[in-house]
C-alpha cells in the first residue's frame, strides 16, 4: 500500500498539471517530464493540517458520481483542463456497469467541440514505480489517434462497447494502472496532455455489486 502522503503528492502532481502544452515535451519524454514534476512536489514539506486539507480536496475532486437503477450503475465525472482553477473546458468520462457483471458494458469519453475531431484522441496508462513511489512508469499500452465515434456541433465522444479497442481490454488497464493520460488537440492547434490518478475510480468501482 502506498502511504497516503505519497499518494497525495502523486495525485497533486497530476491535478495541477492536468494539461501540459506539447512544448513541455519537446526535449523530453512524457514519463521524464511527469517524474520531474513529481520530484519537485515530493520535495515540499506538508504539515498534518495540510495533509488533511489536501486529502479532502483530492477526494472531492476525484470522486465519481454514481447513479443506480434496477439493472445497472452509471459512474461519471467531469475533469477540468488545463488548469483546474481556471479550466479551458472539461473531459467527461462515463462508465456503465450492469449489476452482477465484473466488467463494464460501456466506457466513453466526451469533450467540447473546440477539440479537433480530425486529430482524434490518444490514451496512455502509467504505474507508480514500486521502488521510487514518486515516479511514474509509462505502460507499453498506447491507443493513439483514435477517431471519435460521435461528432456534432456541441461535443465529441468516443465509446468503447465491451471495454475493447484494438485487442486492448480497457477495463483491465483502468484497474491495473495508477494513472490515465489522454491527449487531445484543440482546433487552434493547442495540444492538451491530460493526466489523472485512478485510485478513486478503482475504489468506487470495487464497491459496486
Amino acid at each position: 500500500m502506498i502511504p497516503i502522503k505519497t499518494r497525495l503528492k502523486i495525485a497533486l502532481t497530476l491535478i495541477f498539471t492536468l494539461s501540459i502544452n506539447s512544448t513541455a515535451f519537446s526535449d523530453t519524454s512524457k514519463e521524464d517530464r511527469m517524474n520531474e514534476i513529481s520530484e519537485e512536489i515530493s520535495n515540499t514539506n506538508y504539515s498534518t493540517n495540510d495533509i488533511k486539507n489536501l486529502k479532502k480536496y483530492i477526494d472531492t475532486f476525484l470522486t465519481w458520481k454514481v447513479k443506480e437503477n434496477e439493472k445497472a450503475y452509471m459512474m461519471y465525472i467531469d475533469y477540468p483542463y488545463q488548469n483546474p482553477l481556471k479550466p479551458v473546458d472539461y473531459l467527461s468520462l462515463t462508465v456503465i456497469k450492469e449489476k452482477g457483471y465484473k466488467q463494464p458494458r460501456v466506457f466513453s469519453i466526451s469533450c467540447a467541440s473546440m477539440i479537433d475531431d480530425k486529430k482524434g484522441i490518444s490514451i496512455y496508462f502509467g504505474k507508480t514505480d514500486p521502488k521510487h513511489k514518486n515516479k511514474i512508469k509509462m505502460s507499453s499500452i498506447e491507443l493513439k489517434g483514435m477517431k471519435f465515434t460521435d461528432v456534432n456541433n456541441e461535443y465529441l465522444k468516443i465509446s468503447f462497447p465491451n471495454m475493447k479497442r484494438s485487442e486492448v481490454n480497457l477495463f483491465e488497464e483502468l484497474m491495473n494502472n495508477d494513472h490515465l493520460f489522454i491527449d487531445i488537440t484543440g482546433k487552434d492547434g493547442t495540444q492538451y496532455e491530460v493526466g489523472y490518478p485512478l485510485f478513486k475510480f478503482q475504489e468506487q468501482y470495487n464497491n459496486l455489486n
